[in-house]
């Protein structure tokens, strides 16, 4: 069930799958940006820090998250870095009309979700936001675990990309976690991908489970290239009015 206020907020996009997810995503933010619309790409597993330093926004986190053993200064320092944030994003999307905010990950150069409600605030701040939901240890095509992707109720699109890169190569070179896309295409790992095997990875892998567990959302399917794969599914308005 969608809890987050839809008429408020903007629209939401989750970007799932492999071989081409972030720069499907900087694409999608440069022509909406070139509308008029302001952006605000986040994550809900990791991604690089962007090299465009201005429009990044790094959340600092407090070194102490238990909420059971936080003190009463704990809470006000975190509640102070929340409010910071808030405002350094607002002042980006003012500025450049395209925010990308995260939590830094240590001894990297990639950053992380944002804690969930303070993630939840950001929504409203911005026309349109742009969520990387999946990862895939740069390959190009995946099979996803029975935890992925990791989406929310609120989110009201799934894009699923597949790299259409992939094709004419063995499944073991090109695929994160063969052995369960050996169980979807029932085939071993030396098969030579091919479209119809992108397909059924992005139907059978995703499209199904998600619009079974989340019925609202509108799913998307497309290859790196932007080559469509299959038609897409139109949101569900009479399920969601029921939940």
């Amino acid at each position: 069930m969608q809890d987050i206020a839809a008429e408020n907020r903007g629209k939401v996009t989750a970007y799932v799958g492999a071989g081409g997810k972030t720069s499907s995503i900087r694409k999608r933010a440069e022509t909406l940006r070139a509308e008029g619309k302001r952006v605000l790409i986040l994550t809900t597993t990791k991604m690089m820090v962007p090299q465009e330093q201005e429009i990044f926004t790094a959340y600092e986190q407090t070194g102490q998250e238990s909420v059971i053993s936080a003190t009463a200064s704990v809470w006000q320092e975190r509640r102070a870095a929340e409010k910071q944030l808030k405002e350094r994003v607002q002042s980006v999307l003012d500025t450049y009309g395209c925010c990308v905010a995260g939590s830094l990950i240590p001894g990297t150069e990639k950053f992380g979700m944002l804690p969930e409600k303070l993630m939840e605030d950001l929504l409203y701040l911005a026309d349109e936001i742009l969520i990387e939901a999946d990862g895939s240890a740069h390959m190009p095509v995946k099979a996803p675990a029975e935890h992925e992707p990791v989406l929310f109720p609120y989110m009201d699109e799934v894009v699923i990309v597949m790299g259409a890169h992939a094709i004419g190569k063995p499944l073991r070179e090109v695929c994160h976690r063969v052995d369960y896309a050996k169980e979807l295409l029932k085939c071993d790992a030396d098969k030579i991908v091919t479209a119809a095997d992108l397909k059924t990875l992005a139907e059978q892998g995703y499209a199904i489970p998600i619009q079974k567990q989340y019925p609202w959302m509108k799913i998307s399917k497309v290859t790196g290239k932007d080559i469509k794969l299959c038609l897409t599914a139109e949101k569900k308005d009479k399920v969601r009015d029921k939940q």
